[in-house]
C-alpha cells in the first residue's frame, strides 16, 4: 500500500475520532434522522483523507468503514445476544440508516477529496511548467 494512502487513512481516523470526541463533549445528539453531525464528520474525515492520498483512496476508506461497522455490530450483538435471540436483525434494523448514510458520506468525501486534490496538483504542475519552461518527459 502506498504511503500516501496510509497517511490518508491515518488522517481520516484522526479527524473522525476527534470530531466524535468534540460532539460528545458539546452534546451533539441523535435525532430521528440518525446522527447528522456524525455523518458530516465522516464526510469531512474522508474528504481530508482523500485530499492527502490524492488517488486510490475510495476503496481503502470503504474497507476501513466496513471494518469499523462490523466491529460495532459485533460488539452490540455480544451485548444483546444473551437477552434477545434475534439480536442481529434488531441491531441492523436500528442501525441501517446510520450504516447507509455513513457509507455514502465516506464514498462521496473520499472521491471528492481525491478529485479536488488532483485538480490542484495539475494546476500547480501547469503553473510550474509555464514558469520554468520545463516539461517532464515522464509525466
Amino acid at each position: 500500500m502506498k504511503k500516501r494512502i496510509l497517511l490518508g487513512l491515518a488522517v481520516m481516523i484522526l479527524i473522525q475520532f476527534s470530531a466524535e470526541k468534540l460532539m460528545l463533549t458539546f452534546g451533539a445528539g441523535q435525532s430521528i434522522y440518525g446522527n447528522p453531525p456524525s455523518i458530516i464528520a465522516a464526510l469531512a474525515a474522508a474528504f481530508a483523507g482523500g485530499w492527502v492520498a490524492q488517488r486510490g483512496f475510495v476503496v481503502p476508506a470503504l474497507l476501513l468503514w466496513a471494518v469499523l461497522w462490523c466491529t460495532v455490530v459485533y460488539l452490540l450483538y455480544r451485548i444483546a445476544a444473551p437477552v434477545d435471540p434475534a439480536a442481529l436483525a434488531s441491531i441492523f434494523r436500528h442501525n441501517v440508516l446510520a450504516i447507509a448514510c455513513s457509507g455514502a458520506a465516506i464514498t462521496f468525501g473520499a472521491a471528492l477529496g481525491q478529485v479536488l486534490s488532483q485538480r490542484r496538483a495539475r494546476r500547480n504542475l501547469a503553473a510550474l511548467q509555464a514558469y520554468t519552461g520545463f516539461v517532464d518527459p515522464y509525466l
